[in-house]
């Protein structure tokens, strides 16, 4: 988690900062910071193993880190102050303002989180389900409802997103005969799974009901995946 601050969001200089800040603010706010810090970190112990997972359950401390590096870095962000401890001159402000985009640039050039959020990875499951979600999305209407058992499993909108889908994400575990007769009734059109063989395994009772409805043929995607009307019956 450590890391995580230094590395991805906060990067280095903004750590550093926000740390001297933490130490040397004295101002009257510093309490109502110290109240707010100490009830972001109540909740990050909390819920620790959502925190482990996804980074952005401490985007709030973001805000309160930016506010004491505020603290401490102020002077380097204010023309009277440069100009009486730095001295006039046309070319000091641009040149700093210049040094200053350099040093960010090179911080989140450097701190990896370009390829952890934004660079695709070969194999990756998220690009799997977006090229799968093309894939899909050329054979589906938009915005109909659908089943999903992905790679992510529950709760997961991945698939849906890029299939231009709206639905239900589950674990294969968690589809039963009755949450797909249920779902139906509800309006889903479809039953999209990249997993099929694990729901054979692990519920045979529902994909023995799926396997009643229309294939519908899906070429190019991952093996596993499958596509039923629910409108259809074989």
């Amino acid at each position: 988690m450590f890391l995580r601050f230094y590395h991805t969001l906060l990067l280095p200089a903004g750590f550093l900062g926000a740390m001297l800040g933490a130490f040397l603010w004295k101002a009257p706010g510093r309490r109502a910071m110290a109240v707010w810090l100490t009830s972001l970190t109540i909740f990050f112990l909390t819920t620790e193993n959502v925190q482990r997972g996804h980074e952005y359950y401490q985007l709030p401390f973001v805000v309160v880190a930016a506010i004491f590096f505020g603290a401490a870095a102020w002077p380097l962000f204010d023309e009277a102050w440069l100009k009486r401890h730095l001295g006039g001159g046309r070319l000091l402000l641009p040149s700093y303002m210049v040094l200053i985009a350099v040093l960010a640039i090179a911080s989140i050039y450097g701190s990896g989180a370009i390829a952890i959020f934004f660079q695709p990875r070969d194999g990756a499951v998220a690009e799997r389900l977006r090229y799968t979600g093309r894939v899909i999305d050329v054979i589906t209407d938009d915005n109909d409802l659908a089943i999903v058992v992905d790679d992510y499993g529950i709760m997961s909108p991945i698939l849906l997103y890029f299939a231009h889908l709206k639905g239900w994400s589950f674990e294969p575990r968690d589809v039963s005969p009755a949450v797909i007769d249920n779902l139906r009734g509800l309006g889903a059109r479809y039953f999209v799974t990249t997993r099929w063989s694990d729901l054979e395994r692990e519920r045979p009772e529902a994909a023995a009901l799926l396997e009643q409805y229309q294939d519908l043929l899906i070429t190019g995607a991952p093996a596993d995946t499958r596509l039923l009307d629910l409108q259809l019956r074989k």
